[in-house]
């Protein structure tokens, strides 16, 4: 999902016309195909990757945090590493930081209450089907080939071009991201 909702940010931060740098994990089609698209300097998007707590050398003003679960087991045995690692990244943001996270995965969920009891300045956004406040989502029809979705914020109807659960997860989460 973290390179859906960098290309979905980016897709989405182009068409509002702000000047910004979008670097994704992999390919993206509404980038010309590419993993970058450059439409300015002013803000800078980047997808960033907790093997070996890569993150831990950028310095964002807001993360979005999908799901945390047990991966790259070379480097974190243990569901409690990837944790703290995670937990670690978090409490990295600048005073009054931003964590948009994902309310329905158990992992984002328990890491930022473990962030909360560090920080208490961070703005906490969740995002997802069980999600209090404006990025809840409910999930409408499938039509065409769209999955159609509202969120709990908002009074108009999205749609996501590839149907399913995941996809309208990243179109949530890509949204306070690039408005917020």
């Amino acid at each position: 999902g973290k390179t859906t909702v960098t290309g979905m940010s980016g897709t989405l931060i182009s068409s509002l016309g702000l000047p910004a740098q979008i670097l994704a994990g992999s390919a993206v089609k509404s980038f010309g195909g590419s993993c970058t698209l450059t439409a300015g300097h002013k803000y800078f998007v980047a997808e960033t990757c907790e093997y070996q707590r890569h993150f831990m050398a950028f310095h964002p003003q807001k993360i979005v945090l999908t799901s945390v679960e047990s991966d790259h087991e070379d480097y974190y045995p243990t569901y409690g590493d990837i944790l703290e690692a995670f937990v670690d990244y978090l409490c990295l943001l600048p005073k009054n930081g931003t964590v948009i996270y994902c309310s329905d995965d158990k992992g984002a969920c328990e890491a930022v209450e473990n962030a909360r009891l560090q920080r208490d300045d961070i703005h906490f956004i969740p995002y997802g089907e069980y999600a209090p406040g404006d990025y809840g989502i409910v999930f409408g029809r499938i039509e065409d080939g769209k999955q159609y979705f509202t969120l709990n914020g908002y009074n108009e109807e999205f749609a996501v071009r590839i149907p399913g659960h995941h996809e309208v997860l990243d179109a949530a989460a890509a949204t306070p991201l690039s408005i917020e």
